[in-house]
């Protein structure tokens, strides 16, 4: 894009903000380079590349760049056999380590980011480099003694031989002959030589030799002959130390410039990262949005802020592309025209740089091609260029170079000569800029281009609202009604006095104050309409809210009438398995009744015994149709096998097993249990088809025909549950199996403390079904977990 039109946008500030985000040298120099990009491809890659540095931000607060820096002139070093000292290769190990953290971070995989994860993914760890370093080098930059065997020998060496000089010194500090010819009775060091302070005037006298003397002279230091051996011992010992030292450095350098690919890959994925990171932060900072992109050249601003405007920044609101293609802006100075040519314009270019922009969610700008700016006053002196001579050097080159897919930003069209000569030059630039297919924003203060704009197709007015009352501006743009200067308004609040401004009133022509007058009624009017349609938004939220509210009212209400009527549903199954229990008792005692006597009394009782059931029955079956209620949703017309099923009849969900048969009949899973069921018995799931994984195993023809009858599984598995829960749950599964006809169950209620078990047990010896019970298997290996029960 013109480079000059960025200065003029300061874009340059945009970026030094952005770098402040950064890290890391590397990125810091990716935000150097950075430059709008004109390809729609490009543009929708680095824009989702902010966004997945947001979510990534979000979701990984622990992501850092911690320990990255720019190794390349070390690696450059190595690579042509340098040697790398101890805190040069800590740096290379600290980046490798980056790296690893990075990669562990995300491998997380929380969320979908696949611009970042695939550079994560190519980060090289070189463990074996990293491990090597670590073994190697301290974390305060020391070769540690067990880099190598012959330097953990060496230095242990020339431990033991400083030990033995230091011994030997203090041996010879405490011998009185010695005393007379020292300052003091201490050691010190010189060259890596123990010496001892001896008194000038008895140096001829003390056995030794001179290393070093005092400023004064008063004092040399000498080494006394008794050490002088064991210090030549210790310098040689040392020596070998630094030669040892010297191979490991070499090794691991030679160990670097092995690895010099990869961690040269390194360094450029980690640039990337922390300059695409720095974006996120810089998103966040600005509260910004990631705005949509038209093919067609539109543009909607929703919002928009001045990225470098700090405080309480009004937002401004622009169209353009659509109705019209170009927008003459007119107000007072100080209103605001200038920054709403800025913020457009700088928004534009943010994001066609990959920047997420300070503007509201639904702001479409359009793929373009280059932005012209031509902005603030381009008076030199040097070049002897007046304030008009350099605004027209500026258009005139935007003039030879601006085409369809470009923008162009004038700041005072036609200012600085002659008024009447610059309203028709300005208007003959626009007719210039329409017929070449640009997109086009100016600011000026001529009538004449506000006539201009409300006479030409595709080009529309635009004004800075200025309060009158308070005579301050609001920085408000409004579209579609041209402005006024106010400048008699500015000049009486900036202190020109109430006499000059009448005089300066009196002195416009009629036509003049006639346009003033209908800009002012003009705006008034759209004031009003404005105000009318913010009046009506607000009641039509306040009824939206409303009705928000009766319908959450209303299915709080329905929600509870249902939750009451399953209550009574519960209630009259409860009377059922009451009512059916009592009849299986008077069927029993007629039974008994007819073995005892075999009587036609006995018939005769029997007949009435059958007669109260059948009065039981039907009031059971009245006292459930009258509580019954219709359950809601759709029943399906056909199922599939593995499809989810709500069953209203008991308030569960299943999974059907098997197709319809003729009668249109299934068998459904719910639990452990299988059930045949009609399909009006069922209601189409809000699951999704084959939701729960359903394994339908197909059958043999003896084996469907049980699987089809069955409907209660001859086990009764409650593992797990409390007392009162295992209870009511056995009670349930007998009542159904005494009634289905079976002889023997099983109940599974698992070993644990037994205090379940005995619970149970206890229950089935009162049971009026149960003819025994007893642990599962044969009596000398028997299983506490199960319990077999025998009916009546």
């Amino acid at each position: 894009m013109d480079r000059f039109s960025l200065k003029k946008l300061e874009f340059h500030r945009v970026k030094e903000m952005l770098m402040r985000h950064c890290s890391t040298s590397l990125g810091r120099a990716y935000v150097q380079d950075l430059e709008p990009s004109t390809e729609a491809e490009e543009i929708l890659r680095l824009q989702e590349e902010t966004s997945e540095a947001c979510d990534a931000l979000r979701m990984y607060p622990d992501i850092t760049m911690e320990g990255v820096q720019d190794v390349a002139p070390l690696l450059r070093r190595a690579l042509i056999g340098g040697v790398l000292e101890p805190v040069e290769l800590l740096s290379l190990y600290e980046l490798l380590k980056a790296a690893r953290r990075l990669k562990r971070i995300f491998a997380r995989q929380e969320i979908e980011l696949p611009l970042l994860e695939g550079r994560v993914t190519r980060l090289e760890e070189g463990s074996t480099l990293q491990e090597r370093i670590a073994a190697c080098i301290e974390p305060d930059g020391e070769i540690a003694d067990h880099a190598s065997p012959e330097l953990a020998k060496q230095r242990q060496k020339v431990r033991s031989l400083a030990v033995k000089i230091r011994d030997q010194v203090d041996e010879l500090l405490v011998k009185q002959e010695w005393n007379r010819f020292l300052q003091e009775p201490i050691y010190t060091v010189r060259g890596d030589r123990y010496v001892l302070p001896v008194k000038q005037e008895y140096r001829s006298q003390f056995p030794g030799l001179v290393h070093d003397q005092s400023a004064s002279g008063a004092t040399v230091f000498m080494e006394p002959m008794p050490l002088v051996r064991l210090g030549n011992e210790l310098a040689a010992g040392r020596s070998a130390v630094r030669q040892e030292e010297l191979k490991v450095l070499e090794e691991l350098s030679g160990l670097i410039a092995v690895y010099h690919d990869e961690i040269q890959e390194n360094l450029d994925l980690l640039g990337e990262l922390d300059f695409i990171i720095a974006k996120g932060h810089f998103s966040k900072e600005l509260r910004a949005n990631p705005p949509g992109f038209s093919q067609e050249g539109h543009l909607v601003i929703k919002g928009g802020r001045h990225p470098l405007l700090k405080g309480d920044v009004v937002p401004i609101e622009v169209r353009l592309g659509q109705d019209f293609d170009c927008l003459v802006i007119t107000g007072p100075n100080t209103g605001g025209k200038t920054v709403a040519l800025k913020t457009v314009g700088l928004l534009i270019v943010m994001a066609q740089a990959g920047l997420h922009i300070p503007a509201a969610e639904g702001t479409v700008l359009p793929f373009l091609r280059n932005v012209f700016a031509d902005i603030g006053d381009e008076q030199s002196i040097e070049q002897s260029l007046s304030t008009f001579s350099g605004h027209m050097t500026n258009i005139v080159r935007i003039l030879k170079n601006v085409g369809k897919g470009s923008l162009v930003i004038l700041d005072e069209l036609g200012a600085g000569t002659d008024p009447e000569q610059g309203a028709a030059l300005g208007m003959a630039i626009l007719d210039n800029l329409l017929q070449k297919g640009p997109l086009i924003i100016v600011t000026t203060h001529f009538s004449e281009l506000k006539v201009f704009a409300h006479t030409r197709p595709r080009v529309e007015n635009a004004s800075v609202e200025f309060d009158s009352k308070t005579l301050q501006p609001t920085f408000r743009l409004s579209i579609g009604v041209p402005g006024e200067s106010n400048a008699f308004e500015i000049a009486e609040r900036l202190g020109l006095t109430r006499d000059v401004i009448v005089r300066a009133r009196g002195l416009l022509n009629p036509e003049q104050r006639e346009l003033s007058d209908l800009i002012r009624h003009l705006k008034e009017d759209q004031f009003a309409a404005t105000s009318a349609r913010a009046e009506a938004e607000r009641l039509r939220c306040e009824m939206e809210e409303i009705r928000g509210q009766v319908e959450r009212q209303e299915k709080k209400l329905r929600d509870k009438q249902n939750e009451i009527l399953r209550r009574a549903h519960e209630e009259a199954r409860e009377l059922v398995r009451t009512a059916r229990r009592e009849a299986e008792h008077l069927i029993r005692s007629l039974r008994e009744e007819i073995r005892q006597q075999e009587t036609q009394a006995g018939l005769e009782q029997a007949r009435q015994i059958r007669s109260k059931i059948d009065d039981l029955t039907g009031k059971i079956d009245e006292e459930i149709a009258s509580r019954e209620v219709e359950p809601g949703g759709e029943i399906p017309t056909a199922v599939e096998p593995g499809d989810a099923v709500v069953i209203p009849r008991f308030n569960q969900e299943g999974n059907v097993l098997t197709q319809p048969n003729a009668d249109g009949e299934v068998i459904v899973q719910v639990g452990v249990l299988k059930l045949n069921l009609s399909l009006k018995e069922l209601r189409l799931s809000k699951k999704n088809k084959k939701q729960a994984k359903v394994q339908v195993q197909a059958l043999g023809s003896k084996d469907h025909a049980i699987a089809r009858n069955a409907t209660v599984l001859p086990e009764l598995d409650f593992r797990g549950h409390n007392v009162s829960d295992g209870l009511r749950e056995v009670d349930k599964y007998l009542d159904t199996a005494y009634l289905a006809g079976m002889n023997k169950v099983s109940l599974i209620h698992g070993k644990g403390t037994g205090v379940l078990r005995d619970a149970v047990r206890q229950y089935l010896a009162k049971h009026p079904f149960v003819a025994s019970y007893r642990e599962w298997g044969l009596l000398w290996k028997g299983e506490r977990g199960v319990t077999i029960v025998e009916f009546k």
